[in-house]
């Protein structure tokens, strides 16, 4: 598995900008391949091997505030 770590220590890093960030990479993980015929995943080169991480850590000043913007 792979795991993902972010330390936003700097105070101008919102609590927004990190769910954000957040949401950036669980958007970025959605796999469309279900829906592609297969010519069409050969001819992009896609091969199917690459993998979202599985983890996302973020380590920022306010965690709580971050899950609240978040969910």
């Amino acid at each position: 598995t792979d795991t993902v770590s972010l330390v936003a220590d700097d105070s101008a890093i919102t609590a927004s900008a990190v769910a954000r960030l957040a949401e950036g990479v669980v958007l970025r993980a959605y796999n469309f391949r279900k829906y592609k015929s297969r010519k069409a995943t050969e001819e992009n080169g896609d091969n199917g091997q690459s993998k979202p991480p599985s983890t996302l850590l973020v380590h920022c000043a306010d965690p709580t505030a971050a899950e609240e913007a978040f969910t």
